[in-house]
């Protein structure tokens, strides 16, 4: 503990929670200050290096300031408060979770001209494909399409964690042989 001029400083003390974000979001860390007074900073790390950061609000969340490309535990290594008290702490631990889209499409296919073709789409509960105009329904799954020309299609989908992914069939006309 480090003691500020004409008061001694208490064990400084908190709760570090993590969050679930889909692939490419931000993750963000809250610290709750059970003994302490904010704002504060705070010294963690990811296993691998330590981190700093500074101005944290009690029980606001805050981005870790490193990307984080899965699964990662962190581990509180110390606090600083506002008045400068400073305390080494251990075994508070948070998980950040990231969840990866688990889109699927059918490989790009040949079809015959006029000749009706199903594209499937796998791995989430909402879909969109475009272009619509062709297509049945845009908002199934596995939408049937009937094309005269080359056409490539389009389908952004989000799964049960809300995570939102994109990917593109291709389906080429080929003459009657």
């Amino acid at each position: 503990n480090t003691c500020v001029p004409d008061c001694c400083c208490n064990e400084l003390s908190g709760n570090l929670d993590g969050t679930a974000v889909c692939y490419g979001e931000t993750a963000t860390l809250t610290f709750t200050s059970i003994v302490g007074l904010g704002p504060f900073s705070l010294t963690y790390s990811d296993g691998i290096s330590n981190y700093t950061q500074n101005n944290i609000l009690d029980g606001v969340p805050f981005d870790i300031t490193n990307p984080i490309l899965s699964k990662t535990d962190f581990q509180l290594l110390s606090i600083k408060d506002a008045y400068n008290c400073q305390s080494n702490t251990s075994g508070e631990f948070a998980t950040v979770n990231i969840y990866a889209p688990t889109l699927t499409v059918i490989s790009d296919t040949n079809a015959c001209p006029n000749k009706s073709i199903q594209l499937q789409g796998n791995g989430a509960t909402v879909y969109s494909w475009s272009p619509a105009v062709f297509l049945n329904d845009p908002s199934l799954p596995n939408p049937i399409s009937n094309i005269n020309s080359d056409t490539k299609f389009y389908v952004t989908a989000k799964d049960l964690n809300n995570c939102v992914g994109v990917d593109s069939v291709v389906v080429a006309i080929r003459p009657k042989p």
